[in-house]
Protein backbone atom coordinates (compact mmCIF):
# COMPACT_ATOMS: atom_id res chain seq x y z
CA UNK A 1 0.00 0.00 0.00
CA UNK A 2 1.33 3.46 -1.31
CA UNK A 3 0.48 6.66 1.40
CA UNK A 4 0.92 10.22 0.48
CA UNK A 5 3.99 11.94 1.29
CA UNK A 6 1.96 14.37 3.63
CA UNK A 7 1.40 11.61 5.97
CA UNK A 8 -1.99 11.87 5.89
CA UNK A 9 -2.80 7.83 5.42
CA UNK A 10 -5.08 8.75 2.34
CA UNK A 11 -4.60 5.53 0.18
CA UNK A 12 -3.06 6.48 -3.45
CA UNK A 13 -2.64 2.65 -4.81
CA UNK A 14 -1.71 -0.68 -3.84
CA UNK A 15 0.83 -0.04 -7.01
CA UNK A 16 4.63 0.20 -5.70
CA UNK A 17 6.48 2.83 -6.71
CA UNK A 18 8.22 2.15 -10.12
CA UNK A 19 4.75 0.20 -11.38
CA UNK A 20 3.20 4.07 -10.66
CA UNK A 21 5.54 5.06 -12.56
CA UNK A 22 5.18 3.11 -15.35
CA UNK A 23 1.40 3.99 -15.12
CA UNK A 24 1.72 7.45 -14.93
CA UNK A 25 3.66 7.22 -18.04
CA UNK A 26 1.53 4.90 -20.39
CA UNK A 27 -1.20 6.96 -18.96
CA UNK A 28 0.78 10.16 -20.48
CA UNK A 29 1.15 8.02 -23.75
CA UNK A 30 -2.39 7.84 -24.44
CA UNK A 31 -3.24 11.07 -24.07
CA UNK A 32 -0.21 11.98 -26.03
CA UNK A 33 -1.94 9.46 -28.60
CA UNK A 34 -5.48 10.49 -27.94
CA UNK A 35 -4.42 14.01 -28.47
CA UNK A 36 -2.82 12.90 -32.00
CA UNK A 37 -5.51 10.49 -32.74
CA UNK A 38 -7.67 13.68 -32.62
CA UNK A 39 -5.62 15.29 -34.89
CA UNK A 40 -5.76 12.76 -37.24
CA UNK A 41 -8.88 12.24 -37.23
CA UNK A 42 -9.89 15.82 -37.82
CA UNK A 43 -7.41 15.66 -40.70
CA UNK A 44 -8.98 12.81 -42.03
CA UNK A 45 -12.46 14.23 -42.09
CA UNK A 46 -11.76 17.27 -43.10
CA UNK A 47 -9.99 15.53 -46.62
CA UNK A 48 -13.12 12.82 -46.55
CA UNK A 49 -15.80 15.99 -46.55
CA UNK A 50 -13.62 17.94 -49.14
CA UNK A 51 -13.54 14.15 -51.50
CA UNK A 52 -16.34 12.74 -51.05
CA UNK A 53 -19.16 15.36 -48.93
CA UNK A 54 -21.96 13.31 -49.68
CA UNK A 55 -20.41 10.30 -47.40
CA UNK A 56 -22.88 8.67 -44.83
CA UNK A 57 -21.35 8.88 -41.06
CA UNK A 58 -20.94 5.27 -41.41
CA UNK A 59 -17.19 5.13 -41.68
CA UNK A 60 -16.36 7.94 -40.57
CA UNK A 61 -17.64 7.40 -37.35
CA UNK A 62 -15.95 3.83 -37.17
CA UNK A 63 -12.79 5.71 -37.85
CA UNK A 64 -13.47 7.50 -35.37
CA UNK A 65 -14.12 4.73 -32.74
CA UNK A 66 -11.28 2.85 -33.34
CA UNK A 67 -8.68 5.77 -33.15
CA UNK A 68 -10.61 7.61 -30.62
CA UNK A 69 -12.71 4.96 -28.13
CA UNK A 70 -16.41 5.20 -28.12
CA UNK A 71 -16.17 8.90 -26.98
CA UNK A 72 -14.43 9.25 -30.45
CA UNK A 73 -17.99 8.60 -32.36
CA UNK A 74 -20.04 11.22 -30.97
CA UNK A 75 -16.93 13.39 -31.43
CA UNK A 76 -16.74 12.71 -35.24
CA UNK A 77 -20.39 13.21 -35.40
CA UNK A 78 -20.49 16.65 -34.14
CA UNK A 79 -17.44 17.67 -36.47
CA UNK A 80 -19.59 16.44 -39.40
CA UNK A 81 -22.20 18.21 -38.72
CA UNK A 82 -20.53 21.28 -38.18
CA UNK A 83 -18.80 21.00 -41.67
CA UNK A 84 -20.87 22.82 -44.62
CA UNK A 85 -20.55 22.08 -48.45
CA UNK A 86 -21.77 23.88 -51.07
CA UNK A 87 -21.69 20.06 -53.17
CA UNK A 88 -25.65 19.73 -53.26
CA UNK A 89 -28.68 20.72 -51.45
CA UNK A 90 -29.18 16.90 -51.54
CA UNK A 91 -27.42 14.19 -49.16
CA UNK A 92 -25.81 11.67 -51.60
CA UNK A 93 -25.67 7.93 -49.74
CA UNK A 94 -22.27 7.55 -51.34
CA UNK A 95 -21.82 3.71 -50.45
CA UNK A 96 -18.28 3.56 -51.21
CA UNK A 97 -16.35 7.21 -50.80
CA UNK A 98 -14.20 7.37 -53.43
CA UNK A 99 -12.31 10.37 -55.10
CA UNK A 100 -15.16 11.93 -57.33
CA UNK A 101 -13.56 15.94 -57.13
CA UNK A 102 -11.70 17.59 -59.18
CA UNK A 103 -9.23 20.26 -58.89
CA UNK A 104 -11.85 23.14 -59.04
CA UNK A 105 -15.39 21.32 -58.09
CA UNK A 106 -17.30 18.97 -56.11
CA UNK A 107 -18.84 17.42 -58.88
CA UNK A 108 -19.80 13.77 -58.93
CA UNK A 109 -17.89 11.92 -62.01
CA UNK A 110 -19.16 8.52 -63.28
CA UNK A 111 -19.79 6.80 -66.52
CA UNK A 112 -22.18 4.53 -67.93
CA UNK A 113 -22.00 0.85 -68.50
CA UNK A 114 -24.06 -1.81 -70.20
CA UNK A 115 -25.37 -4.86 -68.22
CA UNK A 116 -22.06 -6.44 -68.92
CA UNK A 117 -20.01 -5.05 -66.44
CA UNK A 118 -17.27 -7.25 -65.53
CA UNK A 119 -14.01 -7.11 -63.82
CA UNK A 120 -12.49 -5.62 -66.44
CA UNK A 121 -13.95 -2.83 -66.74
CA UNK A 122 -14.26 -2.36 -63.63
CA UNK A 123 -10.94 -2.11 -63.24
CA UNK A 124 -10.81 0.82 -66.10
CA UNK A 125 -12.76 2.27 -64.64
CA UNK A 126 -11.38 2.72 -60.97
CA UNK A 127 -7.92 3.15 -62.68
CA UNK A 128 -9.65 6.39 -64.13
CA UNK A 129 -10.61 7.14 -60.58
CA UNK A 130 -14.22 7.03 -61.66
CA UNK A 131 -16.26 6.01 -58.44
CA UNK A 132 -20.11 6.29 -60.05
CA UNK A 133 -21.33 4.39 -62.85
CA UNK A 134 -25.05 4.82 -64.33
CA UNK A 135 -26.85 1.86 -65.78
CA UNK A 136 -30.58 0.35 -66.28
CA UNK A 137 -31.61 -1.61 -63.45
CA UNK A 138 -32.96 -4.97 -64.21
CA UNK A 139 -34.45 -7.78 -62.25
CA UNK A 140 -32.53 -10.48 -63.89
CA UNK A 141 -28.97 -12.28 -63.37
CA UNK A 142 -26.73 -10.57 -65.82
CA UNK A 143 -27.43 -6.92 -64.19
CA UNK A 144 -27.35 -8.93 -60.47
CA UNK A 145 -23.54 -9.73 -61.96
CA UNK A 146 -22.92 -6.34 -62.60
CA UNK A 147 -24.14 -5.33 -59.49
CA UNK A 148 -21.52 -7.50 -57.57
CA UNK A 149 -18.81 -6.68 -59.36
CA UNK A 150 -19.82 -2.75 -58.44
CA UNK A 151 -20.07 -3.90 -55.31
CA UNK A 152 -16.69 -6.23 -54.89
CA UNK A 153 -14.91 -2.88 -56.69
CA UNK A 154 -16.62 -0.42 -54.22
CA UNK A 155 -17.58 1.46 -57.34
CA UNK A 156 -21.69 3.17 -56.63
CA UNK A 157 -24.34 2.65 -58.76
CA UNK A 158 -26.55 5.28 -60.42
CA UNK A 159 -29.91 2.96 -61.03
CA UNK A 160 -32.19 3.72 -63.81
CA UNK A 161 -35.76 2.68 -62.93
CA UNK A 162 -37.24 2.47 -66.39
CA UNK A 163 -38.32 -0.19 -69.65
CA UNK A 164 -35.84 -2.62 -68.42
CA UNK A 165 -36.66 -2.80 -65.10
CA UNK A 166 -40.17 -3.76 -66.36
CA UNK A 167 -38.47 -5.95 -68.64
CA UNK A 168 -40.18 -3.83 -71.84
CA UNK A 169 -43.75 -4.62 -70.30
CA UNK A 170 -45.92 -2.65 -73.08
CA UNK A 171 -48.82 -3.05 -71.09
CA UNK A 172 -48.14 -2.75 -67.20
CA UNK A 173 -50.13 -0.52 -65.27
CA UNK A 174 -48.89 2.00 -62.00
CA UNK A 175 -49.24 -1.15 -59.81
CA UNK A 176 -46.72 -3.10 -61.91
CA UNK A 177 -44.31 -0.15 -61.83
CA UNK A 178 -44.22 0.69 -57.88
CA UNK A 179 -44.10 -3.40 -57.57
CA UNK A 180 -41.05 -3.26 -60.07
CA UNK A 181 -39.34 -0.13 -58.33
CA UNK A 182 -40.00 -1.93 -54.49
CA UNK A 183 -38.50 -5.40 -56.39
CA UNK A 184 -35.46 -3.22 -57.77
CA UNK A 185 -34.64 -1.78 -54.52
CA UNK A 186 -35.08 -4.93 -52.40
CA UNK A 187 -32.67 -6.98 -55.20
CA UNK A 188 -29.81 -3.75 -54.62
CA UNK A 189 -29.72 -2.78 -51.27
CA UNK A 190 -26.09 -1.00 -52.12
CA UNK A 191 -27.96 1.67 -54.52
CA UNK A 192 -28.98 4.34 -52.82
CA UNK A 193 -29.37 6.95 -56.02
CA UNK A 194 -31.86 6.65 -58.46
CA UNK A 195 -33.05 8.16 -61.57
CA UNK A 196 -36.51 7.42 -62.48
CA UNK A 197 -36.92 6.40 -66.28
CA UNK A 198 -34.51 7.38 -69.44
CA UNK A 199 -35.17 10.39 -71.88
CA UNK A 200 -38.86 10.08 -71.43
CA UNK A 201 -39.52 12.45 -74.34
CA UNK A 202 -37.93 9.88 -76.84
CA UNK A 203 -41.18 8.27 -78.72
CA UNK A 204 -38.85 4.54 -78.51
CA UNK A 205 -39.25 5.35 -75.17
CA UNK A 206 -42.76 5.47 -74.43
CA UNK A 207 -44.89 2.12 -73.19
CA UNK A 208 -47.56 0.93 -71.22
CA UNK A 209 -48.19 3.35 -68.51
CA UNK A 210 -45.35 5.57 -69.62
CA UNK A 211 -47.12 7.43 -72.92
CA UNK A 212 -44.86 10.37 -73.19
CA UNK A 213 -47.58 12.78 -70.95
CA UNK A 214 -45.69 14.65 -68.46
CA UNK A 215 -48.66 13.66 -66.05
CA UNK A 216 -48.06 9.83 -66.49
CA UNK A 217 -44.36 10.96 -65.75
CA UNK A 218 -45.21 12.47 -62.37
CA UNK A 219 -47.43 9.46 -61.78
CA UNK A 220 -44.25 7.28 -62.25
CA UNK A 221 -42.18 9.25 -60.51
CA UNK A 222 -44.23 10.15 -57.40
CA UNK A 223 -45.08 6.40 -57.09
CA UNK A 224 -41.59 5.80 -57.64
CA UNK A 225 -40.46 8.46 -55.13
CA UNK A 226 -43.09 7.53 -52.20
CA UNK A 227 -41.37 3.64 -52.45
CA UNK A 228 -38.07 4.28 -52.55
CA UNK A 229 -37.94 6.96 -49.72
CA UNK A 230 -39.93 4.32 -47.75
CA UNK A 231 -37.49 2.32 -48.00
CA UNK A 232 -34.61 4.08 -47.52
CA UNK A 233 -35.27 7.39 -46.14
CA UNK A 234 -31.40 8.73 -47.50
CA UNK A 235 -32.19 7.63 -51.58
CA UNK A 236 -31.79 10.62 -54.17
CA UNK A 237 -34.20 10.50 -56.46
CA UNK A 238 -33.50 12.19 -59.90
CA UNK A 239 -36.82 13.22 -62.20
CA UNK A 240 -36.93 14.58 -65.48
CA UNK A 241 -35.04 11.09 -66.30
CA UNK A 242 -32.74 13.17 -68.43
CA UNK A 243 -34.52 15.39 -70.82
CA UNK A 244 -32.33 16.56 -73.94
CA UNK A 245 -30.75 20.03 -74.27
CA UNK A 246 -31.56 21.88 -77.44
CA UNK A 247 -34.25 19.25 -78.34
CA UNK A 248 -37.15 21.23 -79.03
CA UNK A 249 -40.13 20.27 -76.54
CA UNK A 250 -37.91 19.15 -74.35
CA UNK A 251 -37.84 22.52 -71.71
CA UNK A 252 -41.64 22.62 -72.28
CA UNK A 253 -41.76 18.81 -70.57
CA UNK A 254 -39.74 19.85 -67.55
CA UNK A 255 -41.96 22.79 -67.19
CA UNK A 256 -45.15 20.86 -67.29
CA UNK A 257 -43.40 18.02 -65.05
CA UNK A 258 -43.01 20.53 -62.15
CA UNK A 259 -46.37 22.37 -62.77
CA UNK A 260 -47.87 18.94 -62.35
CA UNK A 261 -46.56 18.39 -59.05
CA UNK A 262 -43.35 16.98 -59.80
CA UNK A 263 -40.79 19.46 -57.58
CA UNK A 264 -42.34 18.00 -54.18
CA UNK A 265 -41.31 13.83 -55.49
CA UNK A 266 -37.93 14.82 -56.69
CA UNK A 267 -34.25 15.51 -55.62
CA UNK A 268 -32.91 16.61 -58.21
CA UNK A 269 -33.34 16.69 -62.04
CA UNK A 270 -31.39 15.14 -64.92
CA UNK A 271 -30.66 16.50 -68.51
CA UNK A 272 -28.44 14.89 -71.56
CA UNK A 273 -25.99 16.86 -73.18
CA UNK A 274 -25.06 16.07 -77.00
CA UNK A 275 -23.88 18.35 -79.07
CA UNK A 276 -24.98 16.35 -82.17
CA UNK A 277 -23.62 19.09 -85.07
CA UNK A 278 -20.04 19.61 -82.64
CA UNK A 279 -17.92 20.43 -85.66
CA UNK A 280 -20.05 19.69 -88.78
CA UNK A 281 -21.37 22.92 -89.25
CA UNK A 282 -21.40 24.19 -85.32
CA UNK A 283 -18.95 24.83 -83.15
CA UNK A 284 -18.38 24.97 -79.39
CA UNK A 285 -19.19 28.23 -78.64
CA UNK A 286 -22.50 27.42 -80.07
CA UNK A 287 -23.42 24.90 -77.98
CA UNK A 288 -21.58 26.97 -74.61
CA UNK A 289 -24.32 29.52 -75.27
CA UNK A 290 -27.21 27.00 -76.32
CA UNK A 291 -26.84 25.12 -72.54
CA UNK A 292 -26.16 28.13 -70.95
CA UNK A 293 -29.19 29.99 -71.79
CA UNK A 294 -31.47 26.69 -71.65
CA UNK A 295 -30.13 25.71 -68.18
CA UNK A 296 -30.60 29.46 -66.55
CA UNK A 297 -34.38 28.19 -66.97
CA UNK A 298 -33.90 24.89 -65.78
CA UNK A 299 -31.93 26.43 -62.73
CA UNK A 300 -35.52 28.42 -61.79
CA UNK A 301 -37.02 25.19 -60.63
CA UNK A 302 -34.70 25.13 -57.88
CA UNK A 303 -33.36 21.53 -58.07
CA UNK A 304 -29.34 20.29 -58.01
CA UNK A 305 -28.92 19.74 -61.76
CA UNK A 306 -27.43 16.03 -62.51
CA UNK A 307 -26.20 15.73 -66.36
CA UNK A 308 -26.14 11.87 -66.06
CA UNK A 309 -25.44 11.44 -69.99
CA UNK A 310 -23.20 13.58 -72.17
CA UNK A 311 -20.41 12.08 -74.46
CA UNK A 312 -18.90 12.59 -78.09
CA UNK A 313 -18.54 9.93 -80.54
CA UNK A 314 -15.06 9.47 -81.62
CA UNK A 315 -16.14 8.75 -85.14
CA UNK A 316 -18.26 12.26 -85.63
CA UNK A 317 -14.55 13.47 -86.44
CA UNK A 318 -11.77 12.03 -84.48
CA UNK A 319 -10.43 10.84 -81.25
CA UNK A 320 -9.08 14.28 -80.27
CA UNK A 321 -11.95 15.83 -80.60
CA UNK A 322 -13.65 13.22 -78.59
CA UNK A 323 -11.07 14.03 -75.89
CA UNK A 324 -11.18 17.64 -77.04
CA UNK A 325 -15.16 18.17 -75.83
CA UNK A 326 -14.51 16.12 -73.04
CA UNK A 327 -12.18 18.37 -71.24
CA UNK A 328 -14.62 21.88 -72.39
CA UNK A 329 -17.97 20.19 -71.31
CA UNK A 330 -16.31 19.07 -68.02
CA UNK A 331 -15.24 22.39 -67.36
CA UNK A 332 -18.51 23.79 -68.46
CA UNK A 333 -20.73 21.79 -66.21
CA UNK A 334 -18.51 22.64 -63.44
CA UNK A 335 -18.84 26.12 -63.96
CA UNK A 336 -22.96 25.70 -64.43
CA UNK A 337 -22.54 23.83 -60.80
CA UNK A 338 -24.25 20.34 -61.66
CA UNK A 339 -23.89 18.18 -58.92
CA UNK A 340 -23.03 15.40 -61.46
CA UNK A 341 -21.38 14.41 -64.70
CA UNK A 342 -21.90 11.04 -66.19
CA UNK A 343 -20.12 10.56 -69.60
CA UNK A 344 -22.01 7.66 -72.07
CA UNK A 345 -20.12 5.48 -72.00
CA UNK A 346 -17.42 3.68 -71.21
CA UNK A 347 -16.83 1.27 -73.97
CA UNK A 348 -17.64 1.63 -77.82
CA UNK A 349 -20.47 -1.10 -78.65
CA UNK A 350 -22.69 -2.12 -81.45
CA UNK A 351 -26.07 -1.56 -81.25
CA UNK A 352 -29.22 -4.20 -81.26
CA UNK A 353 -29.48 -2.81 -84.76
CA UNK A 354 -26.06 -3.43 -85.55
CA UNK A 355 -25.41 0.45 -85.25
CA UNK A 356 -21.74 1.01 -84.36
CA UNK A 357 -21.57 3.84 -81.61
CA UNK A 358 -18.46 5.14 -81.02
CA UNK A 359 -18.68 7.38 -77.32
CA UNK A 360 -16.67 5.18 -75.41
CA UNK A 361 -13.59 5.89 -74.01
CA UNK A 362 -12.40 2.41 -74.67
CA UNK A 363 -12.34 0.66 -77.73
CA UNK A 364 -14.01 -2.22 -78.75
CA UNK A 365 -10.80 -3.90 -78.26
CA UNK A 366 -10.51 -2.97 -74.79
CA UNK A 367 -7.68 0.04 -75.51
CA UNK A 368 -8.08 3.16 -74.35
CA UNK A 369 -8.35 6.37 -76.06
CA UNK A 370 -6.87 9.67 -75.22
CA UNK A 371 -10.27 10.90 -74.10
CA UNK A 372 -9.81 7.83 -70.63
CA UNK A 373 -6.77 10.00 -69.93
CA UNK A 374 -8.56 13.27 -70.65
CA UNK A 375 -11.20 12.21 -68.45
CA UNK A 376 -8.54 10.54 -65.86
CA UNK A 377 -6.87 13.71 -65.16
CA UNK A 378 -10.17 16.05 -65.00
CA UNK A 379 -11.15 13.74 -62.01
CA UNK A 380 -7.91 13.67 -60.00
Amino acid sequence: MVYSPEGTNKRLSTTPPRRVFETNLTVGRLRIRRKASSAVMATLLVVAIAVAPSTTYVWSTNLAGALMGTGGVDWAKKKISQTTSTYTSVTVTNTYPGNTTSKTSLMLAGIAVGPGFDESKAKLVTQARIAWIRTDVQLSSDFHNAYSVASRNRINIVGILDYDTLNWNSSFTLQDWKSAVAKAQSAYPLIHVWEIWNEPTLPKYRLGYMDGSPQHYVDLLRSAYETLKAGDAQATVIGLGGVLLGRPGDLDFAKAVFADGGNAVMDAYSVHAYPGDLNIGKNWEYYNQLWTQELQQYKAFGKPLWVTETGLESTQLTEADQSEFLTKSYSFFVQQGASAFIWFQLKDYYGSDGTFVACGLVRVDMTTKPSYVTYRNCIK
